[in-house]
């Protein structure tokens, strides 16, 4: 604890105490609105990689599907 801090009378930390429980509902909230734009972001993120890969694989799998439907010696 730092020298200042020691220094507080009743008074005083009772005060900052109050100030804390006063402002704990809001940074509770922030905190939590926070933590969900981030965890969007960051699901958003992988479900577009996820879906760009989705996306390759189908185009592979109608390609490879057009291939064997033209005949094993049809030219690519």
């Amino acid at each position: 604890m730092s020298l200042e801090l020691e220094r507080l009378s009743n008074r005083q930390w009772q005060r900052l105490h109050d100030e804390a429980l006063q402002q704990a509902p809001q940074l509770r909230q922030q905190a939590i609105d926070e933590f969900w734009r981030g965890l969007n972001a960051a699901l958003w993120g992988r479900l577009s990689a996820a879906q760009r890969a989705a996306t390759r694989l189908s185009h592979r799998l109608q390609q490879h599907q057009q291939q064997r439907q033209r005949g094993p010696h049809a030219a690519g």
